[in-house]
């Protein structure tokens, strides 16, 4: 089209009467699609810089919200934790900034033997909806049992007071790793293990 208007164009300045500002006008309009041309050209060329950007963008918001900070991916974890003691018992599971014991809990932490289901010698549970991220700003999944005869010797302001527990496990998301994500209670008591007796 360009090598037709130029033709054109030669034409024009070879026609009698033909004038340079005639022939101007036409020179540009026949080029005006080029420049139309070129000009979308680089308005697409900018449309999709935009969106590689974006694009960009959402993949790294992706990976941020898809790997913690050594680059690990998210990874659903389900604990499971069981009785393996002859007696029932009762179990308080939390996740924690740090160690924390009976007396670093508030009363409604502490079973109650009316109000809780108790775990029955060889019965298992499992915790659910944690992820290994969970555990960059809250380090320690916190399990603490109780055995049924414990709860039902000792009062709430007692064991809070006191510190009373029959075993506890403090545990990070690479401790659950090494146990296989199971935590066994055998029947071990602190309490009485330390002499813990108010009588």
């Amino acid at each position: 089209m360009l090598k037709a208007c130029r033709q054109n164009v030669f034409c024009f300045f070879n026609t009698p009467g033909c004038s340079v500002a005639s022939s101007f006008r036409f020179t540009t309009k026949c080029i005006f699609p080029y420049q139309q041309f070129f000009k979308e050209r680089q308005n697409i060329m900018k449309a999709l810089r935009y969106i590689l950007i974006i694009i960009n963008t959402i993949m790294m918001q992706s990976c941020v919200d898809m790997c913690s900070d050594g680059g690990e991916p998210i990874e659903e974890i389900t604990v499971t934790y069981k009785n393996g003691s002859d007696e029932n018992v009762y179990a308080t599971i939390m996740t924690t900034t740090q160690q924390v014991t009976p007396k670093d809990l508030q009363d409604t932490c502490i079973p109650s033997i009316t109000d809780d289901k108790c775990m029955m010698p060889e019965e298992s549970n499992a915790i659910g909806g944690l992820t290994n991220h969970m555990f960059i700003n809250r380090p320690y999944l916190t399990v603490i049992f109780w055995k049924e005869s414990t709860l039902k010797r000792f009062t709430t302001e007692e064991i809070i007071q006191y510190d009373i527990y029959d075993d506890i496990y403090h545990l990070t998301y690479n401790d659950l790793r090494l146990f296989d994500y199971n935590i066994v209670y055998h029947g071990y008591s602190y309490w009485q293990e330390n002499g813990i007796n108010f009588e």
